[in-house]
């Protein structure tokens, strides 16, 4: 009788799922490669082979579905994606769907589950026994090649749904348009008059994996690493950036592919056409005369540099690192002389970040060796990721990347081109340490080369503890750079030291972010977080020497 019922079931839902498709588009169904779920409470079983897959949150022990599809024979831009599983029985709150990293080459179990990539998508309320369930996955797939996903949180009551080993087996149900093979403008177009905050928008070859913008003879308006769900690319252009002026000015566009070769360019001539010329950009706000920091006082310091953020001055500080595209408006602000780095839900809990590395603004700032301190507090929520950081500017300013930099060609070493990161502060809204949750937790690190790239592996020393304070109230978060060792102070205390790397003995510029922190899955927003998340600076300082 349940197979009976199962086949009727699997009848309706085929009826429910018709599409209704404009006849241009294509829909592929795909059926998983793979599917399993992980149990915290049996963190070393597999259960790959089971009818079905569990997920649970909670007070009880943690269960979480993974699933796995090769996507190929694609021939047009991707216009939606959903991930559809059978509801085996109902919840009130179902799980949100995640993206997740490589699979362990060994059977997935709780001890060796893939971290997931980014923040949750659709996060479910009440789920219906024997119905489809459907996670839109549009902004994640966008072109041939394998998908891995997680379903996790939910409810208590762990919600079941049926695997690859049944009839009603997980889909990841895919409509294409069809196809661009060229790249062209959708908006503007040639000789059309822009202002203002103008959105660029284009079509690109489905080969596509990211596209540049620049106008104004060679300034970059930004890039978009993500094709959007109407299988179009967009940027968001400011007409009175700085190089820009009123008048006939080039757009220029380039497509590349996966392995960043070029698929093609267009370009068009537009009318710039804004009321008046934009204001220069502000300088820095420089804080006020200020004693010494304790920790470095009586040894000769004296101050470098200083922003007390009266404004954003983009003559010092970028929009974004080199290979981020720009964080969406409204974002990055300051507000009462406090520098506001915000992520909000609408836009999907975005990445954003500013820096002083070089990006084209008349004022530059990197550092080698210091005291270099900021007052900071952070909403202690989950999924908040606040951080302070300083980064090789030698890297980020590479003109032979990925190969190394010319500087450290041959037989020069290769020490002073690594990717150097001295992390200052990085926070967690929400983290798992010590046996329990806590939201006081301080992490300072350094790294001799972030992202192994240059052939050169990643070298790591931290200082990680509780602090015991409120670091939703203002604190300042400082590190003592020598050429021998870096110290990690907060409020003047001394939190611990780690010694140098060859690395380390290079140019580095300051950034402040706010991220996601994808390597600690339990500080990711989910259903509970709040709109919008918010990592606020008053001021930063160098000392030097």
């Amino acid at each position: 009788m349940r197979r009976i019922a199962a086949l009727l079931s699997f009848a309706a839902a085929i009826a429910v799922f018709m599409p209704t498709e404009p006849a241009a588009a294509a829909i592929e169904m795909f059926r998983p490669a793979a599917d399993t779920y992980a149990d915290e409470a049996h963190p070393r079983r597999y259960f790959g082979s089971t009818e079905r897959l569990r997920v649970r949150a909670g007070s009880r022990s943690a269960k979480q579905a993974y699933v796995r599809f090769a996507v190929t024979g694609l021939a047009g831009p991707v216009t939606r994606a959903k991930l559809r599983f059978f509801v085996a029985n109902g919840t009130s709150n179902g799980p949100a769907v995640y993206r997740t990293e490589q699979w362990p080459s060994k059977p997935l179990t709780w001890a060796r589950r893939p971290a997931t990539v980014g923040g949750p998508r659709d996060n479910k309320g009440r789920l219906v026994r024997d119905t489809w369930a459907e996670w839109d996955v549009t902004p994640w797939v966008t072109r041939n090649g394998a998908y891995r996903f997680a379903l996790k949180r939910g409810a208590g009551n762990a919600a079941r749904f049926m695997s690859r080993e049944t009839m009603l087996q997980p889909q990841l149900v895919v409509t294409t348009s069809e196809p661009s093979s060229t790249l062209e403008y959708v908006t503007p177009t040639e000789g059309d008059t822009v202002s203002g905050i103008t959105a660029v928008r284009l079509r690109a070859p489905t080969e596509t994996a990211w596209i540049a913008v620049y106008a104004c003879g060679g300034m970059s308006v930004g890039e978009d690493l993500v094709r959007n769900p109407n299988g179009e690319w967009s940027v968001q252009w400011d007409t009175q950036m700085t190089g820009c002026s009123n008048g006939s000015q080039p757009l220029d566009t380039f497509a590349f592919g996966a392995d960043d070769s070029e698929l093609g360019q267009a370009s068009i001539t537009v009318e710039v056409s804004n009321s008046s010329p934009p204001p220069p950009d502000p300088e820095p706000t420089p804080c006020a005369a200020t004693p010494v920091p304790g920790p470095v006082a009586g040894q000769g310091y004296t101050l470098r540099f200083s922003d007390c953020f009266g404004t954003l001055s983009r003559s010092v500080w970028c929009w974004n690192q080199w290979w981020e595209p720009r964080p969406p408006l409204g974002t990055q602000y300051v507000e009462n002389g406090i520098l506001h780095l915000v992520r909000r839900r609408s836009d999907g809990y975005p990445n954003v970040t500013i820096s002083t590395e070089p990006c084209g603004q008349s004022d530059p700032r990197s550092f080698q060796y210091g005291y270099m301190e900021a007052r900071m507090r952070y909403d202690k929520v989950r999924g908040n990721g606040p951080a302070f950081w300083i980064l090789s500017t030698t890297h980020a300013t590479n003109p032979n990347f990925p190969n190394i930099h010319p500087d450290c060609a041959g037989a020069a070493p290769d020490a002073p081109c690594l990717t150097s990161e001295l992390d200052i502060f990085e926070g967690f809204g929400n983290i798992q340490y010590g046996g329990s949750r806590t939201d006081d937790f301080f992490s300072g690190a350094l790294h001799r080369n972030t992202g192994e790239f240059y052939g050169q592996p990643d070298q790591f020393r931290s200082v990680q503890r509780g602090t015991g304070l409120d670091l939703s109230q203002w604190h300042t978060y400082a590190a003592l750079w020598t050429d021998s060792t870096v110290s990690y102070y907060i409020d003047d205390q001394l939190q611990g030291s780690v010694e140098t790397f060859d690395s380390t003995q290079q140019p580095m510029h300051l950034l402040f972010y706010n991220w996601n922190t994808d390597w600690e899955d339990e500080n990711m927003p989910n259903a509970g977080t709040p709109d919008r998340l918010d990592v606020s600076v008053d001021w930063v300082r160098v000392w030097q020497q």
